[in-house]
C-alpha cells in the first residue's frame, strides 16, 4: 500500500461514510498526477459504492487536504 498512488488515511472520527468517500474522491481527482482518464474513472465511481466499502463515523487525512478544500 505504501506505493499507492493514491492514498488517504482514515482515523476513527465525526464524519460520515458518505461525506469522507467524496472528500477522499475529490482529492484524488484535484491531484496534478491523475491523467484525463484516471479522472473519467473517479468520476464513473458512484459514492454509494464507495461509501459502503468504508467503516462509518472517519476522520479523513491525506497531504495538503486543506489546501484542497478550500479550492
Amino acid at each position: 500500500f505504501s506505493s499507492g498512488r493514491y492514498k488517504v488515511k482514515l482515523t476513527p472520527g465525526t464524519q460520515k461514510k458518505g461525506k469522507a468517500a467524496k472528500i477522499a474522491l475529490h482529492n484524488f481527482m484535484q491531484s496534478k498526477e491523475a491523467s484525463v482518464r484516471e479522472k473519467d474513472l473517479f468520476r464513473s465511481v458512484k459514492d454509494t459504492d464507495l461509501s459502503r466499502n468504508i467503516p462509518g463515523k472517519v476522520k479523513v487525512s491525506a497531504p495538503h487536504l486543506l489546501n484542497r478544500k478550500k479550492k
